[in-house]
């Protein structure tokens, strides 16, 4: 093989050749790196303070629930809450997608997901998903569920949501990792 480039023997030379390469960065080193990503707090389109606090919850049960994730390294919600607090980002749903892009770069993050439950008239509660590149402002990956709950207001969630947002939000992360690559 070339001087500075892995050996073509097996996965375990390759693993070899990095370690014996030092401080140098690799693109072997790069993909093993984790992927941070901030989750903003999910919004309710109802303005009601009952649907604000469910949808707090279910941000928080979520990303309890992703945390396992393997490749993420999730931004810490008390980091997040701490700088919305100070910098007056949330009041009940109000905070604009473009103060979360600026919390998310602020954060040291690549990715944010933001979430929003809407009330569709046909389909009842509504969850949307979207994984957006804070490098570039652009949106990678989308995902949309309908709630168990679908027509109960003000917003309510069981587990299963949980469950199915979880399986969402795992594809949309996975559609925003190939993009980003």
């Amino acid at each position: 093989a070339a001087e500075g480039s892995p050996p073509q023997n097996s996965f375990f030379d390759d693993a070899a050749w990095v370690e014996s390469k030092g401080n140098e960065t690799t693109s072997l080193e790069v993909a093993s790196k984790p992927l941070r990503v901030a989750m903003g707090s999910f919004v309710a389109n109802d303005n009601s303070y009952r649907s604000a606090v469910a949808a707090g919850n279910f941000t928080s049960m979520i990303q309890a629930k992703m945390s396992s994730e393997p490749g993420i390294e999730w931004v810490e919600r008390s980091e997040i809450q701490k700088v919305e607090d100070e910098f007056a980002l949330t009041a009940f749903g109000l905070t604009n997608e473009a103060l979360k892009i600026r919390l998310g770069r602020w954060l040291k993050a690549r990715l944010l997901v933001l979430g929003r439950f809407s009330n569709d008239s046909k389909k009842g509660n509504m969850l949307s998903i979207e994984i957006v590149d804070l490098d570039r402002a652009d949106i990678l990956a989308r995902r949309r569920m309908t709630l168990t709950e679908a027509s109960v207001r003000p917003l309510q969630w069981k587990p299963a949501d949980i469950e199915e947002a979880a399986k969402l939000l795992h594809g949309a992360l996975m559609e925003a990792r190939v993009r980003l690559e």
